[in-house]
């Protein structure tokens, strides 16, 4: 394990990792953290060639730190035993992110040595070698020492001093480890484009087939903004739950997707046109292309799209989850996913609802894979929920929904409160000059809104302490079940 943050709870305090840490499985404890030297391998310019290489020896007596700290890198190992760290982004002092594109290799056979290429790169990278970014897929190749990178993150221009936006890529490159060189690979077929936070896993060969460089690829999120200088921008989150194939086994890598909420005969341009169409709905926030596809269907057949979901048991994007057995998955980011026994299990994730609630997911699900050596569905596949959310989501959840509702109640009574009692304090008090009144305004103001904080701060708990007894309740009742 290398790298990652840790912030407080205010947002605060930040604080970035660089060490590396190796968890032993027999023993199940975590040892110290590894010192390695590194060895920098980028290539020198043509004119400085000589001076640049440097003689095996000096690498090894390199004792400059290996990566930087970091978040948001991704890391695999090798076939050959080849730790690889690559991207991410550092946190520097004046709080503004610095996205990196090195990559740096350690030997796990015992040198403790890291070579590095592109070390501390900070630019938008070339033809030859990826641009710096954040969040990526990665993964090691089949039998071989090489890796791949899917996609990620990175800062856009910035224009006329606005806030910097991120960018999100689905460029693929596989890089040889020996020499750390970079090869962009292109691609063809129907894939996910550019989204983020998606899940991936390898895809087992089958009987009859040697293809071992077959990637799944699941879910994730397609950012929406619409809006001009004039008109306020409005960011909507589609989350996804379709499922892709990427197949590298012949060189360039051939897309084709696997399964869909919109069925597997639905054009690849269906899912942007319904997504922006919500998005002229939507005032912000995140919905579900499960339910997105749901509604399409039941306009098209001339059906109420609410009684479609009530019947299906679907997830609603605006009143959260209506039935209790789901049809599908809903859609997620940073799930887990795996394929075993002829099926595709994905676990957990998290999603958003509406404009202000965000939902962390423990439930399993699985979807049949027809055959492993050329995996598809059929009409009659469908995905099946092996453990559904539990009582702890689905309470917290609504919850969430009631606690905004009362939160906008008392805030309008307190406001209406307090709107009185200000108009109380500006009579005329005798006795007291003008400066003098406007001073004592302020001061009965200040209280007013004290007491009007102790008041809400008081209410906001007692829903927590209702909220743990349910919990509590519900917990005993399914222990004593």
């Amino acid at each position: 394990m290398f790298g990652g943050e840790w912030s407080s709870r205010d947002g605060r305090r930040f604080r970035q990792f660089g060490d590396l840490w190796r968890f032993d499985l027999e023993a199940r404890r975590w040892d110290p953290p590894l010192e390695c030297g590194s060895a920098d391998v980028s290539a020198p310019s043509a004119g400085s060639r000589d001076r640049g290489k440097r003689t095996a020896a000096a690498a090894e007596a390199a004792t400059t730190a290996g990566p930087s700290a970091r978040s948001g890198h991704r890391m695999c190992c090798t076939q050959g035993g080849q730790l690889l760290v690559f991207g991410g982004f550092s946190e520097k002092k004046n709080n503004e992110a610095e996205y990196l594109s090195d990559v740096h290799s350690l030997d796990l056979s015992g040198n403790a040595l890291w070579r590095s290429s592109g070390r501390g790169a900070k630019g938008r990278g070339g033809g030859d070698r990826p641009s710096r970014r954040s969040a990526c897929l990665m993964w090691a190749a089949a039998g071989c020492d090489a890796a791949y990178v899917l996609g990620g993150v990175c800062p856009r221009k910035k224009k006329g001093g606005a806030n910097e936006q991120l960018a999100v890529l689905e460029d693929l490159w596989r890089l040889e480890v020996a020499e750390l060189q970079w090869q962009r690979i292109e691609t063809s077929g129907e894939g996910p484009g550019p989204r983020t936070s998606m899940c991936h896993c390898a895809l087992p060969p089958g009987p009859a087939s040697e293809s071992t460089e077959r990637r799944l690829i699941f879910g994730g999120a397609l950012l929406l903004s619409s809006g001009s200088k004039a008109t306020k921008t409005r960011e909507l989150s589609v989350f996804h739950n379709d499922v892709f194939i990427l197949d590298l086994s012949e060189g360039p890598g051939q897309w084709s997707r696997l399964w869909s909420p919109f069925g597997s005969t639905a054009a690849p341009q269906r899912h942007l046109h319904v997504a922006e169409l919500a998005l002229r709905k939507v005032d912000g926030g995140g919905v579900d292309l499960g339910v997105l596809a749901l509604e399409a269907s039941a306009s098209a057949s001339g059906k109420k799209g609410r009684n479609r979901r009530k019947a299906t048991g679907a997830p609603d994007c605006e009143d959260g989850w209506e039935g209790s057995a789901p049809s599908m998955p809903r859609g997620r980011i940073a799930a887990s996913c795996t394929v075993t026994d002829g099926h595709l299990w994905v676990f957990g994730g998290a999603c958003e609802s509406g404009t202000k609630r965000e939902i962390t997911m423990d439930d399993l699900w699985r979807l049949p894979l027809d055959t492993a050596d050329s995996p598809r569905t059929t009409a009659e596949s469908s995905w099946e929920c092996i453990l559904p959310a539990s009582d702890k989501v689905s309470v917290w959840f609504s919850d969430s929904e009631s606690d905004d509702e009362d939160d906008e109640e008392d805030f309008h009574g307190h406001s209406e409160e307090l709107a009185r009692r200000c108009e109380d304090d500006a009579l005329f008090v005798p006795g007291m000059s003008k400066k003098q009144q406007k001073e004592e305004k302020k001061k009965q103001q200040a209280e007013a809104k004290r007491q009007i904080q102790d008041v809400k701060g008081q209410a906001r708990n007692d829903k927590r302490e209702e909220k743990k007894e349910r919990q509590r309740t519900q917990a005993k009742g399914a222990a004593g079940a």
